[in-house]
């Protein structure tokens, strides 16, 4: 069966990225646009914002020219950077503006890897949706000891778990 994309030049698997890097940024954008609503004050990125934001990363990327993506990158942080320091206030974080940039990253990402780029929105988007559970979760229900252990089990993990031989050690057989 002939590629439905190649009559339009395009292969189906670069629409696929395309279609995928749009439905990101628009589900990051809904949530964003809904924490809007419930803020008292006016954030700088909205719905069409973040899926402007995701097909431009989308568009750098298929448009294969060498230093586009990073030259993007540095567009978009200039921009939330803007964006920041003219609507900065008391209580005033960052959350928008990092995930505009991290935005702009998925939709470059489902151009290469929609697989990866899709999870990675909808991770994306559950983390941003939770903020106040999160918040709780941190001053509220997780106690200092907990969470040192959290800590000291982590770097185990990460730390010593990797150090450790993959055979077993001839002295040790039984």
């Amino acid at each position: 069966m002939a590629d439905p994309g190649q009559a339009f030049g395009v292969s189906s698997g670069l629409l696929f990225g395309l279609a995928a890097a749009l439905g990101s940024g628009l589900l990051i954008g809904l949530e964003r646009e809904r924490h809007k609503r419930r803020g008292t004050h006016r954030e700088p990125a909205g719905l069409r914002t973040f899926t402007l934001a995701a097909m431009s990363g989308a568009l750098a990327q298929a448009l294969d020219v060498p230093g586009l993506v990073p030259v993007g990158a540095l567009a978009i942080t200039a921009l939330a950077a803007m964006a920041y320091l003219r609507s900065r206030g008391p209580g005033r974080g960052l959350t928008t503006e990092v995930a505009l940039l991290v935005t702009y990253l998925i939709g470059a990402l489902c151009v290469t890897a929609p697989l990866l780029g899709s999870p990675a929105a909808i991770v994306m988007t559950a983390l941003l949706a939770a903020r106040t559970r999160l918040h709780r979760f941190a001053t509220q229900v997780l106690r200092e000891e907990e969470l040192h252990d959290g800590l000291l089990l982590g770097a185990l993990a990460l730390v010593v778990l990797p150090l450790m031989p993959q055979e077993p050690l001839p002295w040790l057989r039984a």
